[in-house]
């Protein structure tokens, strides 16, 4: 969790906890955006509801896939859905401990609600009590049975709602593609985020690290920062560490146990909970951890004054197996965390989800150089905002508290890449925090030292024989941000020109010359993206070849950049100033030294 002030117009950052843990166009004036789209099959809209049959409620993540095909989505947490398909399919629902249903599309379209059975109870084949030998045996080779799994990759989908004294302070979506096995999540590639918050007594609450957090929570072998549970023990620590008791069975077709486990100790080192596994094979289902107000836990306060006396989690991890396979499918959670800043407790309630599907078809990666390393929220205000990939990727159906959070914040906060509007992150980046953003090119909006952030401090300067000498004067960095998607059988991509503030700096004064020494820099490298927009478009469909033309555009941007910054000296050459500013008015229709009336021009 992070804080910061709201002070006025200005953020100041306070405390923060880290989880450690188509048609073609191109538009020549505001060059931000380059979309491909071909042809897809007509598709219906599918909205339904999944509830409990004999029962008003709502099953929440219920997994519905379309049968023979990949693609799906889950149920929120009021049971409701939506997703594409064609009016010919037909939808499987499946859900631990239901009967798993199929229901025709065309039937859906006239009957939205989906009611569940539940998997009936069965009398244990075995009497067994608690303690037996045979139920520790029993977890110990469910243990055995998913210690070789495979790694493979994914897509995944992550949520977080925060609430702090039962207000709504943030949400926070983000895509990936996963790398992982049954163990743990290897690796989060970053695809794609939004953020909304709003401030609590004038601070924003903010999560950091989800990445990390979620790559924590190993099942097989202990972290220190976390909870051990029982898949982490032999037999022998499972008797010293554990009561088990075999609570039941279920599904007559696939016969299910499920597991009870108690942590003999009592100093919050162990999770408590149960584990649904298969008969047949042994592997589990369902994974179910809980913990009450222990100080063993992975969040983290930034500064010294702050303190987090206690947490409590509640974590569900379930799997899938199919075709002779084992996958992760979903990981929700609940925690709550006690939380003393500035001699006050805050109440801090967090939930969320993160879904896995479409194994082995990951995400395209965004094609830009970014700090692979830096939390969510960066990797969100630092990358580009592609309207088209929010419309074609809807797992998750917005759940009527997400629908009321997103609209607090609309209305009392902020909303960060809801909308192609950069002026969303303007509060934030005031604040300090997301201070440094890279900036997208823009006809209207030049680039000054003052206005963008970008440093132009003087401190390298030393004296030498009378004269000034300034040691790594000026960086200037600029690249291209490209996107890219599946639409139907072809390819959808998005492409904008972005200057890197954060790696870029002037240390000499700011003054005109400077200011149009840097336009002219970025307006080149705006240029370099329309060209390979033109390659592109040559083969829109193939991965490989914007690939090679994002390559080739890159490379040449560094020739013409470090071409550039040569000749002209920092700005002050005129003759050379005035041959590049005339590429650029060629090229965007952009007089640069007019705009800044340097030479007298």
């Amino acid at each position: 969790m992070q804080g910061f002030k709201v002070n006025k117009a200005a953020l100041l950052v306070v405390w923060c906890c880290i989880w450690v843990s188509a048609e073609a166009y191109l538009s020549t004036n505001s060059g931000q955006r380059f979309e491909t789209r071909v042809d897809v099959e007509m598709k219906v809209e599918v909205k339904g509801r999944v509830i409990r049959a004999g029962t008003d409620e709502p099953i929440a993540f219920c997994a519905i896939g379309i049968k023979s095909k990949s693609g799906g989505c889950l149920s929120n947490e009021d049971g409701d859905f939506v997703l594409q398909a064609d009016i010919t399919d037909t939808l499987v629902f499946s859900a631990i401990a239901y009967k798993k249903l199929s229901v025709p599309v065309a039937q859906m379209l006239k009957q939205e609600t989906v009611f569940m059975q539940v998997s009936e109870k069965l009398l244990d084949e075995v009497t067994v009590y608690s303690n037996d030998d045979f139920v520790y045996k029993l977890l110990v080779k469910s243990r055995k049975a998913i210690m070789n799994s495979i790694s493979r990759t994914a897509k995944a989908y992550y949520v977080l709602e925060t609430e702090i004294s039962g207000q709504p302070v943030e949400l926070l979506e983000c895509y990936y593609t996963a790398t992982l096995n049954s163990n743990r999540i290897q690796e989060l590639g970053f695809k794609n985020g939004r953020i909304g918050v709003a401030p609590f007594i004038d601070r924003y609450f903010v999560s950091l690290d989800i990445s990390k957090a979620f790559t924590m929570l190993k099942l097989l072998y202990p972290d220190e920062r976390m909870p051990s549970n029982p898949y982490q023990c032999n037999t022998k620590q499972l008797k010293k560490n554990y009561m088990l008791n075999l609570e039941s069975s279920y599904d007559s077709i696939q016969p299910v146990y499920i597991i009870e486990f108690i942590a003999k100790n009592s100093e919050g080192h162990f999770f408590n909970g149960k584990v649904h596994v298969l008969k047949s094979n042994l592997l589990p289902l369902k994974l179910e951890l809980r913990i009450q107000n222990t100080t063993h836990h992975p969040f983290r306060p930034l500064f010294p004054n702050s303190k987090i006396r206690s947490a409590s989690m509640q974590i569900n991890k379930n799997f899938e197996f199919k075709n002779d396979s084992f996958y992760v499918h979903h990981v929700d959670f609940n925690y709550t965390l006690h939380y003393d800043v500035q001699n006050q407790t805050r109440i801090v309630n967090s939930k969320g989800l993160m879904y896995f599907y479409d194994y082995h078809m990951p995400f395209y990666p965004p094609l830009f150089n970014y700090n692979t390393d830096a939390d969510d929220y960066r990797k969100i205000t630092g990358l580009s905002y592609n309207e088209s990939f929010w419309d074609l990727n809807t797992v998750l159906e917005y759940s009527k508290s997400m629908k009321l959070k997103r609209d607090y914040f609309e209305q009392e906060g902020l909303l960060i890449n809801y909308k192609n509007d950069g002026n969303q992150k303007q509060g934030l980046q005031k604040g300090g925090f997301f201070e440094n953003n890279d900036l997208k090119w823009s006809e209207s909006k030049r680039l000054s030292l003052k206005g963008n952030g970008i440093a132009n401090d003087t401190s390298g300067a030393v004296p030498m024989n009378g004269e000034m000498f300034r040691a790594d004067r000026y960086a200037l960095k600029a690249g291209i941000f490209v996107d890219v998607n599946p639409v139907g059988e072809g390819l959808q991509h998005f492409s904008t020109t972005v200057f890197k503030v954060n790696e870029s700096y002037y240390h000499l004064k700011e003054e005109a010359v400077t200011n149009c020494f840097m336009n002219i820099y970025f307006d080149l490298v705006e240029i370099e993206r329309r060209e390979m927009e033109k390659e592109i478009a040559k083969n829109p469909n193939s991965w490989l070849h914007i690939k090679s033309c994002y390559a080739a555009a890159m490379l040449e941007i560094e020739n013409t950049g470090l071409k550039y910054l040569k000749e002209v000296e920092r700005g002050h050459n005129k003759k050379k100033m005035e041959e590049w500013n005339k590429k650029v008015l060629e090229g965007l229709e952009i007089d640069n030294l007019k705009i800044f009336k340097i030479f007298d021009h």
